[in-house]
């Protein structure tokens, strides 16, 4: 009953344009901090239990962290990134990952744009042109800098059947991979691409 009230009294709190503060949310915000950190040292579990439990409280923008961790593992059930999906940082990622899987479970497409309630246009058309090209199969998923170099030699290497080298280019690569902000923990986009997402 208490965890549902605070986790009441900070949305309504975040909806009035002030962010409720208190020792407990400094806490459950340094865990998220450090649960970020565990995700991004592989750390996997121990990251989303601390993230679950934030959630539980309703801290914002966790819930779209913490989905990103079951969907690099396979995990497709109940991902929807919430937040970061109408975010337009993060679109480019997570689109394409809600998209793909849209498509693949055949899906119409009013089930991926009612969960768009109240994004900005721009966002709207992205999903739109994201959904065609995966349909079309010309999506292909993009980074910058090295990481980015490195998924063009994976995609070819794919292309060519060669897989394991293909993961070895990417795994090494990783280290070089840049977030598109604070709330992304991994190139999940590569999901949505049909050359790299094996």
């Amino acid at each position: 009953m208490y965890r549902e009230f605070r986790s009441l009294q900070v949305n309504r709190s975040e909806r009035a344009g002030a962010v409720f503060v208190n020792a407990t949310t400094r806490a459950l915000d340094a865990s998220v901090e450090a649960a970020r950190m565990d995700a991004l040292g592989g750390r996997n579990e121990r990251a989303s239990v601390a993230l679950t439990e934030a959630i539980s409280y309703g801290r914002p923008r966790v819930a779209g962290l913490r989905d990103q961790i079951p969907r690099l593992l396979g995990e497709t059930y109940m991902v929807s990134f919430h937040e970061l999906a109408t975010d337009p940082r993060y679109v480019p990622e997570v689109l394409s990952v809600l998209a793909a899987e849209q498509v693949r479970q055949r899906r119409d497409d009013g089930s991926l744009t009612r969960r768009l309630d109240g994004a900005p246009q721009a966002v709207r058309e992205a999903v739109d042109e994201i959904l065609r090209q995966i349909r079309e199969g010309t999506y292909r998923y993009t980074a910058d800098g090295p990481f980015g170099r490195a998924m063009e030699e994976a995609r070819e290497q794919a292309r060519w059947g060669d897989t394991d080298a293909a993961w070895r280019t990417l795994r090494d690569a990783l280290p070089e991979w840049l977030p598109l902000g604070p709330d992304h923990l991994a190139p999940v986009g590569l999901c949505a691409d049909r050359s790299s997402a094996p």
